[in-house]
């Protein structure tokens, strides 16, 4: 098992309700309201804000696919429209991408090795992202590339989640949403990580050998056989999300909650544990 140690809380202003690792060395992704995104630099305490484009008010995000290289992401959003958006993290910009609506929702599962970027959607098709046309299905060539065709025999029996950082892997629920956990690289020799949960889970990461599944009402950490609830939210609070990040070669359990009361503010909160094995621990 791992032990948490509480080491800095960030508050937000804003209806934040999405985090993702940025796939860069300590940097997450956060939305900010409806009309911007946030990009967190943890080691140095920097923020820089991506404004979306003009007369962008209103994008509420349903899929958020980081690139594993860390270049840029992509939003979609549940509601009505032909679009999507295209952040490029290091110019700090958002543009507009083809996103047909009536198409079915993507997964935040995604991989670019070989390109082009290529995505799960919920149909367990494979879409890719061009430059021009925007999201399309892949050609016959790509579904024959590896590792594309490995994860297509995902589905039916997992559906995924979210990519771990840097496209290393991809968290995933299966069985009639009765197991959620880590599945790595087709490449990799690392075991599969896997927990049992109710359907209710709604983020799951993890460290090592050590499987943290997120809940409205607590966060459990799984290792081996063992279960152990690590963590439960403030009155008047649910959590909502979870990754792990390092900053300063020390991995950061990052939690993201927020208030009941969606007008409150400040409403969300990132707090920051890290993570170290058990036989580690020291008391001062």
């Amino acid at each position: 098992m791992l032990t948490l140690t509480y080491q800095e809380r960030l508050t937000f202003h804003s209806d934040t309700y999405r985090m993702r690792s940025a796939n860069r060395p300590a940097q997450l992704l956060v939305n900010a309201d409806y009309d911007r995104a946030l990009l967190l630099d943890l080691a140095r305490r920097s923020t820089k804000t991506i404004p979306f484009p003009p007369g962008v008010k209103d994008f509420a995000i349903y899929s958020w696919l980081v690139a594993p290289d860390g270049s840029a992401s992509y939003l979609t959003s549940p509601e009505p429209g032909d679009f999507g958006l295209r952040l490029d993290h290091s110019q700090g910009t958002a543009t507009r991408f083809h996103c047909p609506y009536e198409s079915e929702p993507l997964t935040e599962f995604c991989w670019q090795e070989p390109p082009p970027l290529q995505i799960f959607d919920y149909a367990g098709q494979i879409r890719t992202f061009d430059s021009t046309r925007g999201i399309v299905y892949a050609t016959a060539d790509v579904l024959e590339q590896e590792p594309t065709r490995t994860y297509l025999k995902l589905r039916p029996e997992w559906t995924p989640i979210k990519a771990a950082n840097y496209g290393h892997g991809v968290y995933v629920s299966g069985r009639q949403q009765t197991l959620i956990g880590y599945l790595p690289p087709p490449s990799s020799r690392q075991p599969a990580l896997l927990a049992p949960q109710d359907a209710s889970a709604i983020d799951v990461t993890h460290y090592l050998d050590s499987l943290f599944v997120c809940y409205e009402e607590k966060i459990v950490q799984y290792t081996g056989d063992t279960e152990k609830t690590v963590l439960e939210p403030p009155p008047e609070h649910y959590f909502i999300g979870i990754n792990v990040l390092p900053v300063d070669n020390q991995p950061l359990l990052c939690v993201l909650r927020v208030m009941q009361d969606y007008t409150a503010r400040p409403g969300s909160f990132i707090d920051l544990y890290q993570l170290a094995p058990e036989q580690q621990q020291t008391t001062g």
